[in-house]
Protein backbone atom coordinates (compact mmCIF):
# COMPACT_ATOMS: atom_id res chain seq x y z
CA UNK A 1 0.00 0.00 0.00
CA UNK A 2 1.54 3.21 -1.32
CA UNK A 3 2.03 6.30 1.92
CA UNK A 4 -1.10 8.49 2.59
CA UNK A 5 0.46 12.48 2.61
CA UNK A 6 -1.27 15.41 3.64
CA UNK A 7 -0.65 18.60 4.41
CA UNK A 8 -0.69 20.39 7.73
CA UNK A 9 0.57 23.80 8.39
CA UNK A 10 2.90 23.69 5.83
CA UNK A 11 4.52 20.39 6.30
CA UNK A 12 4.41 17.22 4.99
CA UNK A 13 3.21 14.06 7.32
CA UNK A 14 3.63 11.05 6.06
CA UNK A 15 1.93 7.88 7.37
CA UNK A 16 3.13 4.83 6.60
CA UNK A 17 1.42 1.66 7.61
CA UNK A 18 2.35 -1.59 7.79
CA UNK A 19 -0.29 -3.86 7.09
CA UNK A 20 -0.79 -7.32 8.33
CA UNK A 21 1.97 -8.99 6.03
CA UNK A 22 -0.50 -12.45 5.88
CA UNK A 23 -2.55 -11.26 2.51
CA UNK A 24 -0.13 -9.16 1.69
CA UNK A 25 -1.05 -9.72 -2.39
CA UNK A 26 -3.34 -6.48 -1.52
CA UNK A 27 -6.02 -5.58 0.72
CA UNK A 28 -9.16 -4.55 -1.20
CA UNK A 29 -11.44 -1.70 0.15
CA UNK A 30 -13.82 -2.98 3.01
CA UNK A 31 -11.05 -5.07 4.65
CA UNK A 32 -11.27 -8.16 2.74
CA UNK A 33 -8.40 -9.88 1.98
CA UNK A 34 -7.29 -11.79 -1.13
CA UNK A 35 -4.86 -14.91 -1.00
CA UNK A 36 -4.51 -18.56 0.52
CA UNK A 37 -3.34 -18.01 3.81
CA UNK A 38 -5.77 -18.04 5.95
CA UNK A 39 -8.65 -20.04 4.30
CA UNK A 40 -11.96 -21.52 6.64
CA UNK A 41 -12.88 -24.13 4.13
CA UNK A 42 -11.27 -28.05 5.08
CA UNK A 43 -8.71 -28.45 2.25
CA UNK A 44 -7.60 -32.66 1.75
CA UNK A 45 -4.43 -34.79 1.10
CA UNK A 46 -4.99 -38.16 0.46
CA UNK A 47 -7.54 -39.25 2.24
CA UNK A 48 -6.86 -36.55 5.18
CA UNK A 49 -9.50 -33.47 5.52
CA UNK A 50 -7.23 -30.72 6.43
CA UNK A 51 -8.54 -27.68 8.89
CA UNK A 52 -7.95 -24.76 11.36
CA UNK A 53 -5.79 -24.96 13.16
CA UNK A 54 -3.57 -27.32 11.05
CA UNK A 55 -3.03 -25.98 7.18
CA UNK A 56 -1.35 -27.27 4.01
CA UNK A 57 1.86 -25.61 2.25
CA UNK A 58 4.06 -26.08 -0.34
CA UNK A 59 7.25 -26.77 1.59
CA UNK A 60 9.13 -23.37 0.71
CA UNK A 61 7.78 -21.25 3.18
CA UNK A 62 10.74 -21.38 5.22
CA UNK A 63 12.72 -20.03 2.73
CA UNK A 64 13.76 -16.41 3.10
CA UNK A 65 11.94 -14.21 1.03
CA UNK A 66 12.83 -11.90 -1.98
CA UNK A 67 13.90 -8.26 -1.61
CA UNK A 68 10.76 -6.70 -1.31
CA UNK A 69 8.68 -9.13 -0.59
CA UNK A 70 6.53 -9.98 2.14
CA UNK A 71 7.10 -12.98 5.28
CA UNK A 72 4.98 -15.51 4.92
CA UNK A 73 1.70 -15.69 6.92
CA UNK A 74 -0.88 -17.91 7.55
CA UNK A 75 -3.60 -19.12 9.92
CA UNK A 76 -3.18 -21.26 12.54
CA UNK A 77 -0.76 -22.68 15.52
CA UNK A 78 2.51 -22.64 14.58
CA UNK A 79 4.06 -26.28 13.71
CA UNK A 80 0.73 -27.47 12.93
CA UNK A 81 1.90 -27.09 8.91
CA UNK A 82 0.94 -29.99 6.80
CA UNK A 83 3.04 -31.12 3.76
CA UNK A 84 1.08 -32.91 1.04
CA UNK A 85 3.18 -34.58 -1.46
CA UNK A 86 1.62 -37.34 -3.61
CA UNK A 87 -1.61 -36.84 -1.43
CA UNK A 88 0.62 -38.55 1.40
CA UNK A 89 0.34 -35.82 4.40
CA UNK A 90 3.60 -35.42 6.18
CA UNK A 91 4.06 -33.19 9.24
CA UNK A 92 7.43 -32.07 10.15
CA UNK A 93 9.07 -32.98 14.48
CA UNK A 94 12.06 -31.65 15.31
CA UNK A 95 13.64 -32.00 11.34
CA UNK A 96 12.06 -35.40 10.94
CA UNK A 97 9.25 -36.38 8.94
CA UNK A 98 6.23 -38.13 10.43
CA UNK A 99 3.11 -39.14 8.71
CA UNK A 100 -0.23 -38.48 9.20
CA UNK A 101 -3.02 -40.74 9.15
CA UNK A 102 -6.00 -39.13 10.70
CA UNK A 103 -6.94 -36.00 12.34
CA UNK A 104 -9.52 -35.67 15.30
CA UNK A 105 -10.99 -32.25 15.46
CA UNK A 106 -13.19 -32.79 18.63
CA UNK A 107 -10.57 -35.09 20.97
CA UNK A 108 -7.74 -32.81 19.37
CA UNK A 109 -5.74 -35.74 18.79
CA UNK A 110 -2.97 -36.43 15.36
CA UNK A 111 -2.38 -40.29 14.42
CA UNK A 112 1.68 -40.11 13.09
CA UNK A 113 4.13 -42.94 12.07
CA UNK A 114 7.54 -42.29 11.91
CA UNK A 115 8.27 -41.95 8.32
CA UNK A 116 11.56 -43.58 8.46
CA UNK A 117 9.84 -46.72 10.09
CA UNK A 118 6.97 -46.90 6.97
CA UNK A 119 9.69 -48.12 4.31
CA UNK A 120 10.63 -51.44 2.94
CA UNK A 121 12.98 -52.11 5.87
CA UNK A 122 11.67 -54.89 7.11
CA UNK A 123 14.39 -54.27 10.19
CA UNK A 124 13.55 -50.03 10.96
CA UNK A 125 16.04 -48.40 13.12
CA UNK A 126 15.39 -45.12 14.35
CA UNK A 127 18.04 -43.25 14.79
CA UNK A 128 16.41 -40.21 16.42
CA UNK A 129 13.95 -38.90 19.07
CA UNK A 130 10.82 -37.58 18.77
CA UNK A 131 10.90 -33.63 19.19
CA UNK A 132 7.24 -33.16 19.87
CA UNK A 133 6.43 -28.67 19.87
CA UNK A 134 5.18 -26.59 22.60
CA UNK A 135 1.66 -27.22 20.30
CA UNK A 136 1.46 -30.72 21.43
CA UNK A 137 1.79 -33.10 24.34
CA UNK A 138 2.04 -36.45 24.09
CA UNK A 139 -0.91 -38.60 25.91
CA UNK A 140 0.06 -40.61 28.39
CA UNK A 141 -3.20 -43.04 28.48
CA UNK A 142 -2.52 -44.17 25.18
CA UNK A 143 0.92 -43.65 24.36
CA UNK A 144 4.24 -45.51 25.58
CA UNK A 145 7.75 -45.91 24.25
CA UNK A 146 10.37 -48.30 22.71
CA UNK A 147 14.12 -47.47 23.03
CA UNK A 148 16.07 -48.51 20.55
CA UNK A 149 20.26 -49.90 21.85
CA UNK A 150 22.13 -49.98 18.65
CA UNK A 151 25.27 -51.49 18.02
CA UNK A 152 26.20 -52.64 21.71
CA UNK A 153 29.46 -54.32 22.14
CA UNK A 154 30.40 -56.36 25.00
CA UNK A 155 33.59 -57.43 25.84
CA UNK A 156 34.81 -60.76 27.44
CA UNK A 157 35.45 -61.13 30.77
CA UNK A 158 38.92 -60.01 31.57
CA UNK A 159 40.78 -59.74 34.82
CA UNK A 160 40.92 -55.72 34.08
CA UNK A 161 39.76 -52.58 35.95
CA UNK A 162 37.67 -51.39 35.39
CA UNK A 163 35.63 -54.67 34.54
CA UNK A 164 34.12 -54.57 31.11
CA UNK A 165 30.40 -54.14 30.89
CA UNK A 166 28.10 -57.32 30.62
CA UNK A 167 24.73 -57.72 28.94
CA UNK A 168 22.08 -58.21 31.09
CA UNK A 169 20.98 -61.56 30.67
CA UNK A 170 17.48 -61.03 30.22
CA UNK A 171 17.22 -59.40 27.31
CA UNK A 172 18.02 -60.71 23.70
CA UNK A 173 19.35 -58.82 20.61
CA UNK A 174 16.66 -58.36 17.43
CA UNK A 175 17.93 -61.10 14.92
CA UNK A 176 15.96 -59.53 11.95
CA UNK A 177 19.53 -58.30 10.62
CA UNK A 178 21.17 -61.68 11.56
CA UNK A 179 23.00 -59.35 14.13
CA UNK A 180 22.68 -62.65 16.37
CA UNK A 181 24.86 -62.47 19.53
CA UNK A 182 28.38 -61.57 17.85
CA UNK A 183 29.99 -58.77 17.61
CA UNK A 184 27.98 -55.85 18.00
CA UNK A 185 24.28 -56.48 18.86
CA UNK A 186 20.78 -54.43 18.81
CA UNK A 187 18.32 -54.55 21.32
CA UNK A 188 14.67 -52.85 20.93
CA UNK A 189 12.66 -52.54 24.37
CA UNK A 190 9.85 -51.62 26.04
CA UNK A 191 10.35 -49.17 28.69
CA UNK A 192 9.45 -51.23 31.15
CA UNK A 193 11.54 -54.12 30.75
CA UNK A 194 15.55 -52.00 30.21
CA UNK A 195 17.24 -53.75 33.19
CA UNK A 196 18.92 -51.35 35.29
CA UNK A 197 22.56 -50.46 35.86
CA UNK A 198 24.71 -48.80 33.43
CA UNK A 199 25.04 -51.71 30.66
CA UNK A 200 23.95 -49.58 28.41
CA UNK A 201 26.90 -47.54 27.63
CA UNK A 202 28.11 -50.61 25.96
CA UNK A 203 25.69 -49.12 23.02
CA UNK A 204 26.89 -46.78 19.94
CA UNK A 205 24.04 -44.89 20.46
CA UNK A 206 19.94 -45.01 22.43
CA UNK A 207 16.63 -43.62 21.21
CA UNK A 208 13.27 -43.42 22.48
CA UNK A 209 10.62 -43.92 19.86
CA UNK A 210 6.64 -43.79 20.99
CA UNK A 211 4.31 -46.15 20.26
CA UNK A 212 0.87 -47.16 21.30
CA UNK A 213 0.25 -49.22 24.18
CA UNK A 214 -1.64 -51.46 23.15
CA UNK A 215 1.15 -52.19 20.40
CA UNK A 216 3.77 -53.55 23.06
CA UNK A 217 4.37 -57.22 23.55
CA UNK A 218 3.54 -59.43 26.14
CA UNK A 219 7.46 -60.64 26.15
CA UNK A 220 10.37 -58.69 24.44
CA UNK A 221 11.96 -61.85 24.37
CA UNK A 222 9.89 -63.39 21.76
CA UNK A 223 11.52 -64.42 18.71
CA UNK A 224 8.69 -63.02 17.05
CA UNK A 225 9.21 -59.52 18.48
CA UNK A 226 12.99 -59.70 17.57
CA UNK A 227 12.05 -60.49 14.01
CA UNK A 228 9.13 -58.22 13.05
CA UNK A 229 6.76 -57.38 15.70
CA UNK A 230 8.87 -54.53 16.92
CA UNK A 231 8.77 -53.07 13.36
CA UNK A 232 4.27 -53.81 13.33
CA UNK A 233 4.49 -51.69 16.70
CA UNK A 234 6.43 -48.40 14.82
CA UNK A 235 4.17 -48.90 11.88
CA UNK A 236 1.37 -48.29 13.97
CA UNK A 237 2.19 -45.31 14.93
CA UNK A 238 1.53 -43.54 17.85
CA UNK A 239 -1.09 -39.96 19.10
CA UNK A 240 -0.36 -36.57 19.88
CA UNK A 241 -2.68 -33.97 21.27
CA UNK A 242 -2.72 -30.25 20.74
CA UNK A 243 -3.99 -27.43 23.26
CA UNK A 244 -6.67 -25.07 22.42
CA UNK A 245 -4.85 -21.67 22.64
CA UNK A 246 -5.09 -18.86 25.11
CA UNK A 247 -4.89 -15.50 25.30
CA UNK A 248 -5.74 -13.23 22.38
CA UNK A 249 -5.62 -16.21 19.95
CA UNK A 250 -7.96 -18.23 22.26
CA UNK A 251 -10.88 -14.80 22.19
CA UNK A 252 -10.10 -14.66 18.79
CA UNK A 253 -11.34 -18.57 18.53
CA UNK A 254 -14.48 -18.23 20.84
CA UNK A 255 -15.66 -15.15 18.97
CA UNK A 256 -15.52 -17.48 15.38
CA UNK A 257 -12.24 -16.10 14.28
CA UNK A 258 -8.53 -17.40 13.01
CA UNK A 259 -5.81 -16.87 15.04
CA UNK A 260 -2.92 -15.15 12.24
CA UNK A 261 1.01 -15.86 12.88
CA UNK A 262 3.79 -14.74 11.22
CA UNK A 263 6.74 -17.18 10.14
CA UNK A 264 8.49 -16.99 13.34
CA UNK A 265 5.30 -17.55 15.32
CA UNK A 266 4.34 -14.10 16.38
CA UNK A 267 0.87 -13.37 16.95
CA UNK A 268 -0.04 -11.07 14.15
CA UNK A 269 -4.11 -10.67 14.89
CA UNK A 270 -7.70 -12.27 14.15
CA UNK A 271 -9.58 -13.07 10.84
CA UNK A 272 -13.15 -13.49 10.23
CA UNK A 273 -15.69 -14.05 7.74
CA UNK A 274 -17.90 -11.45 6.44
CA UNK A 275 -21.92 -11.99 5.16
CA UNK A 276 -20.36 -12.68 1.62
CA UNK A 277 -17.96 -15.26 3.08
CA UNK A 278 -14.63 -12.35 2.17
CA UNK A 279 -11.63 -12.63 4.73
CA UNK A 280 -11.70 -9.55 7.08
CA UNK A 281 -9.98 -8.43 9.90
CA UNK A 282 -11.38 -8.37 13.08
CA UNK A 283 -10.37 -6.43 15.74
CA UNK A 284 -8.62 -6.70 19.23
CA UNK A 285 -11.49 -8.48 21.11
CA UNK A 286 -12.50 -11.23 18.29
CA UNK A 287 -14.55 -11.19 15.36
CA UNK A 288 -17.54 -9.04 15.85
CA UNK A 289 -20.74 -8.93 13.59
CA UNK A 290 -19.39 -7.49 10.09
CA UNK A 291 -21.29 -5.39 7.99
CA UNK A 292 -21.52 -7.47 4.28
CA UNK A 293 -20.28 -4.45 2.81
CA UNK A 294 -17.63 -2.55 4.79
CA UNK A 295 -16.01 -3.06 7.79
CA UNK A 296 -13.11 -0.84 9.15
CA UNK A 297 -9.40 -1.09 9.48
CA UNK A 298 -9.11 -2.97 12.83
CA UNK A 299 -6.94 -2.26 15.81
CA UNK A 300 -4.94 -4.81 15.69
CA UNK A 301 -3.25 -6.02 18.86
CA UNK A 302 0.05 -6.12 17.46
CA UNK A 303 0.19 -4.74 14.12
CA UNK A 304 0.20 -2.39 11.74
CA UNK A 305 2.71 -0.54 13.87
CA UNK A 306 1.96 3.70 12.17
CA UNK A 307 4.94 5.44 12.13
CA UNK A 308 4.94 9.46 11.44
CA UNK A 309 7.91 10.62 9.33
CA UNK A 310 8.01 14.35 9.79
CA UNK A 311 10.29 16.36 7.04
Amino acid sequence: MPPLYRHHHGHVIVLLVVLFAAASHGAPAGGAYDGPTCQFEPSTCGDLTVQYPFRLYNGTEDALPAYGEPQSSYCGYPGLAILCDDDKPTLLLGGHDYTVSGINYTSLTVSLADADALGDDTCPMIDHNVTVPKQFHLPTSTVAYLFFFLNCTFLPDADVIPRPLRKPPSIKPVTCRGSGEEPAMSFVLPEREIPPKDWWQACRSVYAAPVLKDALPADATDPGWREDGYAKALRGGFQVGWDRSSGPCGQCEQSGGRCGYNRTAGFLGCFCADADGALVAGNAAGCSKISDTTAPLPEWPVLPQACLLLP
